[in-house]
């Protein structure tokens, strides 16, 4: 495969697992900070298939979808290769041990995907003893997470066509579980009752934005935020044409931040000492700071600053310490004063047209993985230096995940736990 094809297949690799927080249980309240990707604890710095690894466990089927964790249970989906037949699949934390694995839909029909994509991309969300396992347009379905019994499910929201198929991931606040479908020619945010599955509002994005826009390029996987502004929440959801942003309990729209161009991103919105920061998608790909505050259409006076020069089109970038660190696809990793947007390093890591996971910040530390299992791991500091590489077999885009003092990560085949 030639690097021009390659370099298009794979940025139509669509894990919105990227946007995920490193954190045991997604946030049940009413504020997402850049620091749900900083994480806290002796986490191992080396390790290989033999060295490091607590232990590894073999998951059936294919997906790319992040883990999320819930005391002792590891919850992830999966979904046959023809997308057929869906799972959520529970392993233990302590021993890796499979406690549930459950088939939890059943599709006579399937619509086309990248072959680089899974059926099970969306990262499922946990809370207070439920997980909400996530396929786009084939259903969202909630289990009790104690007997894995599965207590709703909601397979009529149906979307006319997602190119490239499903990676939105969702979001829990408060009472309810919120979904972001953009799809060719559906653009919509639900916000479902999580004890329930009862739809409790529904919005559309404005259809002029879509109009003589090809296709392919009216989508977007991004998952998105809750942040607060001034003591009130508020729903940022990125789409292909323009960010929304909304009142999450009612699906009002606040205020949106607008730039068209072309292709959607996967890359999901940060939000860190009162500032915004949204990817406007690729082709060309920016990041852009944003006070995230005013009425209406705030495009020609809340932006802060702009970067256009090696931003990543799928991978989230994490920022500690005043710092954004980020990697695009091409494995160019550039730091960021965050404050202004001024570039203070950039460096070639290992691999090429490979990386699409999500850098994590630990500690004083950033965890960079590229799709061929290297973990490359450096200070988050001004000066780039490289502490480790750590490689392990298998495929990888779903984002690792710390919990306590352990590296939960998955490959296309297995899921580990690192630990010194």
């Amino acid at each position: 495969m030639s690097h021009s094809i390659r370099h298009i297949v794979i940025i139509y690799i669509l894990f919105l697992t990227c946007s995920l927080p490193a954190c045991n249980t997604r946030n049940t309240g009413s504020v997402t900070d850049a620091s749900a990707s900083f994480a806290q604890g002796n986490i191992a710095t080396t390790w290989n298939e033999s060295n490091n690894v607590k232990w590894k466990t073999e998951i059936h089927g294919k997906g790319w979808s992040t883990p999320v964790i819930m005391g002792d249970q590891i919850w992830m989906t999966t979904a046959t290769e023809d997308g057929k037949k869906m799972y959520a699949v529970c392993v233990s934390k302590g021993s890796g041990k499979v406690l549930h694995d459950i088939q939890v839909l059943e599709n006579e029909k399937v619509k086309w995907k990248n072959e680089m994509n899974t059926y099970a991309t969306p990262s499922p969300v946990a809370a207070d003893g439920y997980v909400y396992a996530e396929f786009g347009p084939y259903g969202t379905v909630c289990i009790e997470a104690k007997s894995g019994r599965i207590i709703w499910k909601r397979t009529d929201l149906s979307l006319e066509n997602i190119p490239h198929g499903p990676a939105s991931s969702p979001i829990i606040y408060k009472n309810l579980i919120i979904l972001q479908h953009d799809a060719a020619n559906t653009h919509r945010i639900t916000a479902l009752n999580r004890k329930t599955g009862d739809t409790v509002w529904q919005v559309n994005r404005p259809p002029e934005f879509y109009e003589g826009v090809q296709e392919a390029w009216r989508k977007s996987h991004t998952s998105p935020i809750i942040i607060s502004v001034n003591g009130k929440d508020q729903l940022i959801s990125v789409g292909s044409q323009l960010c929304q942003v909304f009142d999450p309990e009612t699906g009002k729209e606040i205020w949106r931040v607008t730039y068209g161009g072309g292709d959607s991103t996967v890359s999901s919105p940060l939000f860190w000492n009162g500032i915004l920061y949204i990817n406007t998608g690729l082709k060309p790909t920016e990041l852009w700071a944003v006070h995230p505050d005013g009425k209406g259409d705030v495009t020609a006076t809340n932006i802060i600053w702009k970067c256009i020069v090696n931003v990543p089109g799928i991978s989230t970038p994490v920022i500690t310490s005043g710092l954004i660190f980020m990697v695009n696809e091409k494995g160019l990793l550039s730091c960021l004063d965050a404050k202004t947007g001024q570039l203070i390093w950039k460096e070639k890591l290992q691999g090429n047209y490979n990386f699409n996971t999500a850098p994590v910040a630990i500690g004083d530390k950033i965890y960079l993985t590229n799709f061929d299992g290297v973990t490359t791991v450096i200070k988050a500091d001004k000066k780039y230096q490289v502490v480790a590489e750590n490689k392990l077999e298998g495929k990888f885009i779903a984002r690792p995940v710390v919990s306590e003092n352990s590296l939960i990560m998955r490959s296309d085949t297995h899921i580990y736990r690192i630990e010194n």
